[in-house]
């Protein structure tokens, strides 16, 4: 598939911006902003009483290491689809 090119540059500007402003923050500043990002999922799932799960290695970060594995720097959340469709 092809994107209309405005939105193929806007998609890489954004990206681009994006791993800019990662690469500003160290993994525990990247690790704290996606802990703010996944309590604010939570919020909005519990408000709205969507199912979620925590899973892959975030999942074994949790259980394993009481947080992040120490190499894994994103969040991994499953839901059921009827929950997102």
């Amino acid at each position: 598939m092809r994107f209309h090119h405005s939105v193929a540059t806007c998609l890489h500007h954004k990206t681009n911006r994006f791993f800019r402003v990662m690469n500003l923050l160290s993994g525990e500043e990247v690790k704290r902003k996606e802990v703010e990002i996944l309590n604010h999922i939570v919020a909005v799932c519990e408000k709205h009483g969507l199912r979620y799960y925590l899973s892959y290695g975030t999942l074994l970060g949790a259980i394993r290491h009481k947080g992040f594995i120490p190499w894994d720097d994103d969040i991994d959340i499953s839901m059921p689809r009827a929950d997102y469709m």
